[in-house]
């Protein structure tokens, strides 16, 4: 009996050891990957949104507050197609800036593989 107890407590161990790792290593890559593009993705928003929408003051994307890293953000009934398969390990940075305007804010998702822009209105 004892040797039961002491099995399951060691199995217990090792199974939080697993779920540990696994949430150190992706809040650290999540970390890395926000680190790396979220610069590039507030140009890129910065510019979609001077293009197609009304101004924006000057540093909005850059000092957004709501950051989002979304990956394989595929729908599940979604036609196949040729470039499924790349659409659905494609990361999305998104950016979200509210205005306290009557229009309401925006959000600004950030395509990491292809390093465009698509502003919309929230």
């Amino acid at each position: 009996m004892l040797f039961r107890g002491l099995v399951a407590l060691l199995a217990v161990m090792a199974a939080g050891k697993v779920v540990l790792q696994e949430y150190t290593q992706r809040t650290a890559l999540r970390e890395a990957v926000l680190l790396a593009y979220r610069d590039r993705a507030a140009r890129a928003c910065e510019f979609e949104s001077r293009s197609h929408h009304a101004a924006l003051p000057a540093n909005a994307w850059a000092t957004s507050s709501t950051v989002d890293l979304r990956v394989a953000s595929l729908e599940l009934w979604t036609p196949a197609r040729a470039n499924a398969s790349r659409d659905a390990a494609a990361g999305h940075l998104q950016l979200v800036v509210g205005l306290d305007t009557e229009s309401g804010g925006y959000v600004c998702a950030y395509d990491i593989t292809t390093a465009t822009a698509v502003v919309t209105r929230s």
